[in-house]
C-alpha cells in the first residue's frame, strides 16, 4: 500500500487515497491520482510504502532518514520557486568533525597550514598537530601550466580582522626570470539536501572569488586558494618567493613558496579531448539572482575564458551552427569564434544533430569540417541513452547521418 500526501507552499495539505498494488524487481508502477491544484507554484509529494500494517523503510542500505519518497514538482509557470528543504535530512545527515593530522606552519592564536589542492577543506575542521611546525609549501609544473596549494587559517577563539596576505613574486636565481602567484578566497556553499544519502549536508567549499582582505571568522577554517602560472617562455629552474600573512589579533605568518619548472612545455591545445555540458540560459537566470547585470554575450564569453584557463571545452559554446535560412552564412559569421577557439585550445566541436533534418545543411556543415581540418575533433551526439526499442531507428538515422556528413563521426551514450 501507498500512502501519499501533498503539500502547497502555504501548507495545505491533501491526503491522497491509498493505492494497492504488487511490487516485484524491474517492474515499474504508476501511481495516478485525481487532484486539483490550488494554483502555479510549487508542490511537495510525500509518500511512504506499508506492507501488511507495517512501513517499508525505503533507502535504509544509503542512509536515508526518513524512510519513505519525497519529491517536488512545479505547476504551471510561478514568477519565482524557491526550493527549500521538505525533509529533516539536513539534520540527520549534517557533515561530523574528520579527525585530521597536518604539519602546521604556524599554531598560535591561530592555526595555519597548507592544504593541497585535491583535498576540499571543511568549516570545522580542525587538525591535529604533526610534529614541528613547517612553513613551506613546494610545487611543480611544466611550461604553459598552472597548479595550485591551498592556506588554510583556522582562528581559535576570535575572529581575525582584515586578514591580509601578500604574495611576492617568484624568482628563480640562476635567470633572474619571475613568475605570478594568484590569490582566490575559498567560499562555502550550503548543501541542505544532498545529491545522494552517501553525500552528508553542510557548508562545502565550492566557489574562488579573487582575494582580497576578509574577516576570518573565529573556530572555522577560511582557506585561501594560491595558483603559480609558468608561460610557455619560462627558463626551467626553481623559484623562490613568499607570502606573508597579517591580522590583528594573529602573529604575522611568513610562508616560503618554491615552484619547480619542469624543462617542457604543455601544448597549448590538451591531447585529451574534453566536452563539457553547459547551458547558456540556466548560468544566466541563476547569475542574474547573483547579482549579475551584463548581458549573455559577455557572460558566455567569460565562461568560456574560465574553461580554456582549466583546459576544458564546453560543448554548447564551442559547437557549429544550428540549421538556419542561409547556412552558408551562419557558417561564415562562425569563422571568427572558431579561429578565437582554437588558439585557445578547444579540442571538440559539436554538429548539431537536427541538421539532419536538412541534408543540405549537413552536407555544409561536412565540407567546413574538411575545409578546416576539424575531422579529429568535430563530432555530433546523435543520441543519449537510447532504450533498446528506438534501436533500429537510431541505427537508421545513423546511416542517413553517415551518408551525409561522413567526415563527422557520431558519438552515442548508453
Amino acid at each position: 500500500t501507498i500512502k501519499s500526501s501533498v503539500v502547497a507552499s502555504n501548507e495545505r495539505v491533501w491526503q491522497l487515497p491509498p493505492l494497492d498494488c504488487n511490487l516485484e524487481p524491474g517492474a515499474i508502477v504508476r501511481c495516478t491520482y485525481d487532484w486539483e491544484p490550488i494554483g502555479d507554484g510549487a508542490y511537495d509529494y510525500l509518500a511512504k510504502v506499508t506492507q501488511g500494517g507495517k512501513d517499508i523503510k525505503l533507502g535504509a542500505d544509503t542512509g536515508s532518514p526518513h524512510g519513505g519518497i519525497d519529491a517536488q514538482f512545479v505547476v504551471g509557470k510561478p514568477a519565482q520557486v524557491k526550493y527549500a528543504a521538505w525533509t529533516d535530512a539536513p539534520h540527520a545527515l549534517d557533515r561530523s568533525k574528520r579527525p585530521l593530522t597536518r604539519t602546521l606552519a604556524a599554531n598560535g592564536t591561530t592555526k595555519v597550514w597548507i592544504e593541497s589542492s585535491l583535498e576540499k577543506v571543511f568549516p570545522e575542521d580542525d587538525p591535529e598537530p604533526a610534529g614541528p611546525e613547517k612553513s613551506l609549501a613546494r610545487v611543480a609544473l611544466a611550461k604553459n601550466e598552472s597548479e595550485s596549494f591551498q592556506i588554510v587559517f583556522r582562528p581559535k577563539d576570535a575572529a581575525l580582522e582584515s586578514l591580509t596576505l601578500k604574495a611576492s613574486e617568484l624568482v628563480d636565481a640562476k635567470s633572474g626570470a619571475k613568475l605570478n602567484v594568484q590569490l582566490g578566497r575559498v567560499m562555502y556553499y550550503p548543501v541542505r539536501i544532498p545529491t545522494h544519502f552517501e553525500g552528508p549536508t553542510g557548508e562545502w567549499p565550492d566557489p574562488i572569488p579573487l582575494y582580497e582582505p576578509f574577516n576570518a571568522p573565529a573556530n572555522r577554517c577560511s582557506p585561501i586558494w594560491v595558483t603559480v602560472h609558468a608561460p610557455a617562455n619560462s627558463p626551467a629552474g626553481v623559484y623562490e618567493g613568499t607570502i606573508e600573512a597579517s591580522a590583528a589579533g594573529m602573529e604575522p605568518v611568513t610562508i616560503a613558496l618554491r615552484a619547480e619548472v619542469w624543462d617542457f612545455a604543455l601544448p597549448s591545445t590538451p591531447t585529451l579531448k574534453t566536452d563539457f555540458g553547459f547551458w547558456p540560459e540556466n548560468a544566466e537566470s541563476m547569475s542574474k539572482r547573483f547579482g549579475f547585470e551584463g548581458d549573455a554575450s559577455a557572460l558566455n564569453n567569460a565562461y568560456l575564458r574560465n574553461a580554456s584557463e582549466h583546459r576544458a571545452t564546453l560543448r554548447t559554446l564551442a559547437q557549429l551552427p544550428a540549421e538556419s535560412a542561409d547556412y552558408a552564412a551562419s557558417l561564415r559569421a562562425y569563422e571568427p569564434k572558431l579561429k578565437t577557439l582554437l588558439a585557445d585550445g578547444a579540442t571538440t566541436f559539436s554538429v548539431p544533430a537536427s541538421l539532419l533534418d536538412v541534408p543540405e545543411q549537413l552536407r555544409l556543415a561536412n565540407a567546413f569540417v574538411k575545409q578546416h581540418n576539424l575531422s579529429g575533433r568535430a563530432f555530433c551526439q546523435i543520441a543519449d541513452e537510447p532504450e533498446r526499442p528506438a534501436w533500429q531507428r537510431l541505427f537508421d538515422t545513423m546511416t542517413r547521418w553517415r551518408n551525409e556528413a561522413p567526415d563527422i563521426p557520431l558519438m552515442l551514450t548508453t
